[in-house]
């Protein structure tokens, strides 16, 4: 089990999906039948909240992994964006790409426009999709 800690807010529009990667995970609030009924009944209204506040507000939670080392082999710790999942009860868990994974670009970024044959061209082939 990983033990996350919210560590920021941002907008959901400030996500570029080239810097998260894998399959997400379906996070839920808790069911665990060790916890009191006023417990788990206080943590899925909390988990709910936060799902539909972030909905609301059109942003993504940072987090990081707090999880223990148990030993050598234990997966690396990172950071997670926490996106309002498909239902109000779910938060979709990504893992944040680490600057070992991530390549750098060596390409100069390029400003200039271009032709206006380029841009008819590629219209008119957006236009059939």
């Amino acid at each position: 089990f990983k033990k996350l800690k919210g560590v920021s807010l941002i907008d959901s529009e400030g996500v570029c999906e080239s810097l998260v990667f894998g399959i997400p995970v379906l996070l839920r609030p808790t069911t665990c039948w060790k916890l009191d009924w006023e417990d788990l009944e206080t943590n899925n209204q909390n988990f709910i909240a936060l799902t539909k506040l972030l909905r609301e507000r059109g942003q993504i939670m940072v987090a990081s992994d707090q999880s223990p080392f148990t030993n050598r082999r234990s997966p690396p710790s990172g950071h997670f964006i926490l996106l309002p999942g498909p239902t109000t009860s779910s938060l979709l868990v990504k893992p944040v790409v680490v600057s070992e994974l991530y390549l750098p670009n060596m390409h100069p970024v390029t400003i200039e426009e271009p032709s206006c044959d380029a841009m008819i061209t590629m219209e008119n082939s957006l236009d059939k999709v």
